[in-house]
């Protein structure tokens, strides 16, 4: 069979559009749809050979994440759960109600103390939650709390990090939990914020 011959074209811009000489309009439109066709299909094998390789990788039992991750990932799950069932938080709605506030007057008053570090929140699925270890029973702000969360705060440490230490036996108290210790004894819980911010600045500069 002869190959069909096709008669020569050009393309030229003209202002905002393009012009092409030696095709009808039908000839054009059939080649934009043809090239869309190519495209696309080439979108479609791609996406089919990641989902292909995805699979290959379960099948063959290899990790797409290390074991030593997957470990953590569930450890950071337990832990957060721990936290919110046990230590309890506020949402700005409840800690509005608390305060016998408005949540609009709230959200700036935990705003306003969050940028001076003297409060932290954590964020659960979109949700912005207010631990209560930092709180009053009438919702105000903990002084005690607070001068150990602006240590740690100033030396990186994450807010879930943070909530864990406050509410968790360390053993720079001798296995005493930071958020008991300062109500009877600030200097030592202090010191201990200090010794533990002090590892934390010296941990990034290592890592710089």
């Amino acid at each position: 069979m002869t190959a069909q011959a096709y008669e020569p074209f050009h393309v030229r811009a003209a202002g905002d559009h393009v012009e092409v000489e030696g095709m009808s309009e039908a000839d054009v439109e059939s080649a934009i749809r043809l090239y869309r066709a190519v495209v696309q299909s080439q979108l479609d094998a791609r996406a089919t050979l990641q989902s292909q390789v995805n699979a290959a990788f379960i099948e063959r039992g290899l990790q797409l994440v290390s074991e030593a991750s997957q470990k953590q990932i569930v450890r950071n799950v337990a832990l957060r759960e721990a936290l919110l069932e046990e230590e309890g938080f506020e949402t700005y709605a409840t800690l509005a109600a608390l305060r016998d506030s408005n949540e609009k007057a709230t959200r700036m008053w935990v705003s306003r103390r969050r940028e001076k570090g003297e409060l932290f929140t954590v964020e659960l699925q979109g949700r912005t939650l207010i631990p209560t270890v930092q709180l009053t029973a009438d919702g105000g702000l903990d002084a005690a709390i607070a001068q150990l969360t602006r240590t740690l705060l100033e030396a990186g440490l994450g807010s879930w990090e943070l909530w864990t230490w406050l509410t968790s036996p360390t053993g720079r108290l001798s296995g005493d939990v930071p958020a008991q210790v300062v109500r009877t004894n600030a200097r030592r819980a202090n010191a201990a914020a200090d010794r533990y911010a002090d590892e934390l600045r010296l941990a990034q500069d290592q890592v710089a």
